[in-house]
């Protein structure tokens, strides 16, 4: 769990990687136990302003290291290969260009990045997200829309 006296000025996204790393795991199981295929799209991905070169404490690298666990945990206890598929959207230029760099190696789950407002981009994720069960995740900084 999260150490919440990293995240002052930053609660929001204490929330996130607090339900990151307690939920999603659970409800990606739940999900496989009768699909085999899980999107998960992050309206506003950052990175914003991870402390750590590998950015494993940010919102995409959470949820790629849980949805990654839960496919294994999938394939070794119930012999059951499933997938999960990404989309990351993000408005911020300089932010969007770290994520693009961070994810480029990524060749095991599909990815699909957006460099703009997610309001203007839901077409795209209803498109992405097709007949597969999704979490949509919709949790933007200062937005008051």
């Amino acid at each position: 769990m999260p150490d919440p006296s990293l995240y002052v000025g930053r609660e929001q996204t204490y929330v996130k990687h607090f339900f990151l790393e307690r939920y999603l795991e659970r409800v990606a199981y739940i999900i496989y136990s009768f699909q085999s295929d899980f999107v998960y799209v992050d309206g506003f991905s950052g990175p914003w302003k991870s402390a750590a070169e590998s950015y494993n404490d940010t919102s995409f690298s959470l949820a790629l290291k849980q949805l990654r666990a839960v496919r294994l945990g999938q394939k070794e206890g119930r012999r059951k290969d499933v997938t999960f598929r990404c989309q990351f959207v993000e408005k911020d230029p300089r932010a969007f260009a770290e994520l693009k760099t961070t994810v480029a190696g990524i060749d095991d789950v599909t990815i699909e990045l957006i460099n703009g407002k997610f309001e203007d981009h839901i077409a795209d994720a209803v498109k992405f997200v097709g007949q597969s069960f999704s979490l949509i995740f919709i949790d933007p900084t200062g937005w008051t829309g």
